[in-house]
């Protein structure tokens, strides 16, 4: 016999649960913290800098 498993819960839940767990476990919840360690290490470029700047001001608009 050949059985099919499929999980019932989205990829997207998955990715949001983990990333939170990320977050709480190595920086305490907070996430200036998390994204100043990647800008000051350099982690980011200038474009993704440009986009999450892009979508932070989307956020604070709504």
């Amino acid at each position: 016999n050949i059985y099919f498993y499929s999980s019932n819960i989205k990829e997207d839940d998955i990715k949001m649960k983990t990333a939170k767990t990320f977050l709480n476990k190595l920086y305490g919840g907070d996430m200036k913290s998390l994204v100043l360690n990647f800008a000051k290490n350099e982690e980011l470029n200038n474009k993704e800098i440009e986009e999450l700047r892009d979508i932070l001001n989307d956020i604070s608009k709504k």
